[in-house]
């Protein structure tokens, strides 16, 4: 996206210098062979940043699909100008829009040893999740409490947002209200981002409909 992340782990919250990072000769070849992969602009790195700014592209390329220039930073009211039309027909196109956001509705995140049964995740989707506008502000995955933070999240092994928590959590806040909520556990971290919205959460607990396995890697 246009709003290019620094050149440091911290997806540019901490201010400083630097450009674009370069993709190294692997990982070029392995986007242009497998036409899917997404390469954000961030170094690796386990707690600092990975996961807002995952959540800030999936917001930028709905904006695109939408033919958006910006999200809506989680609002729930359209606003806008009426260039010559009536009053409804104004409102019926800022629904339509609020609706489309690019056919995106959902936003998830998976650890890399996640293995999905991606049949039991379309039933989940069909059947649980509403498409937009009724899924906003919706939260949801295996939940977890943080004692120390005194809240809830979902377990980074797979949680998804709605596309306007989304851009609430890239957006609205900003990277100063980022780093006073951050406790350096990055999943506890988006569950803090989130639960800041003004608005009631609506959660969705997946505890028992769990389409998913975890871990699938040994540590060493």
């Amino acid at each position: 996206p246009p709003e290019r992340t620094e050149e440091k782990p911290m997806n540019g919250d901490d201010g400083g210098g630097g450009g674009p990072l370069a993709l190294d000769g692997n990982a070029a070849e392995g986007r242009a062979a497998e036409g899917d992969v997404v390469y954000l602009n961030v170094r690796e790195n386990m707690e600092e940043g990975k996961s807002p700014s995952w959540l800030a592209y999936a917001a930028y390329l709905a904006d695109r699909l939408d033919g958006n220039d910006g999200g809506d930073g989680g609002n729930d009211g359209g606003s806008g100008g009426n260039d010559g039309g009536t009053k409804d027909e104004a409102t019926s196109t800022r629904r339509k829009r609020r609706r489309s956001a690019g056919g995106i509705d959902y936003v998830a995140k998976t650890d890399s040893d996640t293995l999905i049964d991606v049949d039991a995740l379309m039933r989940t989707m069909r059947r649980d999740l509403p498409p937009a506008p009724l899924n906003r502000r919706t939260y949801g995955g295996r939940p977890l409490v943080d004692f120390v933070g005194s809240g809830t999240y979902m377990a980074g092994e797979f949680y998804f947002v709605s596309i306007d928590l989304a851009s609430y959590v890239a957006r609205t806040l900003t990277p100063g209200q980022r780093r006073y909520l951050s406790r350096r556990i990055e999943d506890s971290d988006v569950g803090a981002y989130v639960h800041t919205h003004p608005r009631p959460i609506r959660t969705i607990d997946l505890s028992k409909g769990v389409f998913w396995r975890h871990p699938l890697k040994e540590e060493r």
